[in-house]
């Protein structure tokens, strides 16, 4: 799934909610399976002195939305859910540990992280000062660990069944 599509959708919902934030972080979640839970794009705001968690999730997967630029009938019912965005603002508590976990990330030198695909599992992109790292199931290096406790803690606030991943 593309990213940009992502965050296009997210950005046309979100135009009259959160006027002048700024993206501190992007996360894309990619199972593979029902099981592994939904397939979640989700945005780290900044306004002024709150962060916000935006987020849209997929009832399920459909290879139509990789192109996709606009919600049309043609994708049927069943597409989105009907709550298929939402915002939760972060406590100081949270607020102050996802900032951190920002901040060490944006001290990692390399451009990318890469593990190898597989045919079942799940996948991550996240996406800090146009910075974009990528690992497939479990994280291997030190820094994707770094990049899986921002995830898990931006994922904290959302719906437990948003991601489920084998502990």
């Amino acid at each position: 799934m593309k990213i940009e599509v992502c965050r296009d959708l997210l950005e046309r919902t979100l135009a009259m909610n959160l006027k002048n934030s700024s993206i501190a972080a992007e996360i894309l979640y990619e199972p593979s399976y029902v099981s592994q839970g939904k397939t979640v794009y989700c945005q780290v705001r900044k306004r002024n002195s709150e962060f916000y968690i935006c987020y849209e999730h997929f009832s399920r997967y459909d290879a139509r939305l990789l192109e996709c630029t606009e919600i049309s009938a043609d994708f049927g019912d069943d597409f989105l859910t009907d709550n298929f965005c939402g915002i939760k603002m972060l406590d100081n508590e949270g607020q102050r540990s996802i900032e951190k976990r920002i901040e060490e990330i944006s001290k990692i030198k390399c451009r990318k992280i890469r593990s190898a695909l597989g045919l079942d599992g799940y996948s991550h992109t996240v996406v800090i000062n146009g910075r974009s790292f990528y690992w497939w199931c479990e994280p291997v290096s030190d820094n994707a660990k770094l990049l899986n406790e921002l995830v898990s803690a931006v994922f904290s606030f959302l719906p437990e069944e948003f991601r489920r991943i084998e502990q």
